[in-house]
């Protein structure tokens, strides 16, 4: 079955992640079509004209993946995934919620014919979930529904008209509280490991974080390896996330590697650069930087002293 790719696009500049999209491509293709539309000039859309603002200063956005779903299922995963990063504070310049729309937009719940869940089962999932006795991913195997779908049921999203208890945090996050079907009762969940939804324990935040202060690798390859998104570990390695758990904090771009160029290096990178036939990404290979920090020391925008 053919996947699609929910990914990211992230601004070299401050590390912030400016666009959500989805793909059935590699992500290399996705990001050379991002970038032949906005050297085209022809789309004034709110991400390309911030993508042509790293256009002029010889720079591009870093992509990466989030998530890969079945065909049937990208259109809410991608909808989750823009809700959920605007929730906790990203500045996207994504123009719509996502997904383009539904096909049978405006009718509810089991009036909608492509519904695939009945109105007694989101009360029922909402109330499970309240208790506290399941997880997301539970919920969703037993009813046959993806995980952002469940998202968003129990988060009011979807299914507005019903009247259920209803969850307003973004997942993982600390001190949630989540409302019973009596409006007045309230039930808080600890922070980290002992959240319901938590990936991780206390002990893999402390591996993620001395493995990135001291090895060389990025944080989509920790990402992959503990199985979450590569925000998700550049929010921990920053001390932004896991705030109650030890370990050293880290706040190099989520592309350098502790391999930092020195003079000399800087001094060959030059050399070989104005002798031709290599590019910045393989010099960047070479050196174990960013292609966009090679084209920074090529243009003397760094090391202008050297």
């Amino acid at each position: 079955m053919q996947k699609v790719r929910i990914y990211g696009l992230v601004d070299p500049r401050n590390d912030q992640l400016r666009y959500v999209g989805k793909t059935k491509h590699q992500l290399s293709r996705r990001l050379t079509q991002h970038m032949a539309d906005a050297r085209g000039q022809y789309k004034n859309y709110h991400s390309s004209n911030w993508m042509r603002s790293l256009l002029v200063k010889g720079l591009e956005p870093e992509i990466f993946l989030i998530e890969s779903v079945a065909r049937a299922e990208w259109e809410e995963a991608e909808q989750f995934w823009i809700a959920y990063f605007r929730y906790i504070g990203a500045n996207l310049t994504n123009l719509t919620a996502g997904g383009e729309g539904h096909k049978a937009e405006g009718k509810k719940g089991i009036t909608n014919h492509s519904a695939k869940i009945a109105d007694g089962d989101v009360v029922s999932i909402c109330e499970k979930y309240a208790t506290g006795q399941y997880r997301q991913w539970q919920l969703a195997e037993a009813y046959g529904l993806s995980q952002a779908h469940v998202s968003h049921i129990i988060r009011g999203y979807h299914w507005k008209h019903l009247e259920r208890p209803v969850t307003k945090h973004a997942p993982g996050g600390p001190g949630i509280s989540r409302p019973h079907s009596d409006s007045s009762a309230y039930h808080t969940w600890g922070a980290g490991e002992e959240h319901p939804n938590s990936k991780l324990t206390d002990d893999k935040v402390r591996q993620i974080r001395d493995t990135y202060s001291t090895e060389t690798i990025a944080q989509y390859e920790l990402a992959n390896h503990y199985g979450v998104s590569s925000p998700v570990i550049g929010k921990i390695v920053r001390g932004e996330a896991w705030v109650h758990v030890g370990g050293p904090i880290t706040h190099r771009r989520w592309w350098q590697r502790n391999g930092k160029v020195n003079a000399a290096e800087v001094k060959t990178i030059r050399q070989l650069y104005s002798v031709g036939n290599v590019t910045y990404a393989e010099l960047g290979k070479r050196y174990g930087v960013h292609k966009n920090t090679i084209g920074s020391i090529i243009r003397g925008e760094t090391w202008r002293g050297i």
